[in-house]
């Protein structure tokens, strides 16, 4: 089986959003962060969701794409996800 060592984490990395403390935790469990030739590719950000798809069409690696960060609250949320539905559809 496979070991993962390598993750490439793609999204808004600024100190309000949730990315930099994933990718702290990602690092304190020993994994390497890149885009270069990672074992899976993690993005919470629909605006990089197609970077995402790209880098893993690119290198035919897994992806997740997390939408739990998402503000459901917010009246066009479901338009939305109607719009990042293609890509939404391409995550492993």
């Amino acid at each position: 089986m496979h070991k993962i060592k390598r993750i490439s984490i793609l999204g808004s990395d600024n100190f309000i959003n949730t990315l930099p403390r994933i990718r702290e935790g990602f690092i304190k469990l020993g994994y390497e962060i890149t885009n270069d030739n990672p074992d899976f590719i993690f993005c919470n950000d629909p605006p990089e969701f197609n970077k995402a798809v790209g880098l893993k069409n690119k290198i035919n690696k897994p992806l997740i794409l997390n939408v739990l960060d998402m503000p459901t609250h917010l009246t066009e949320f479901p338009d939305c996800v109607k719009r990042w539905s293609e890509s939404l559809n391409q995550a492993d």
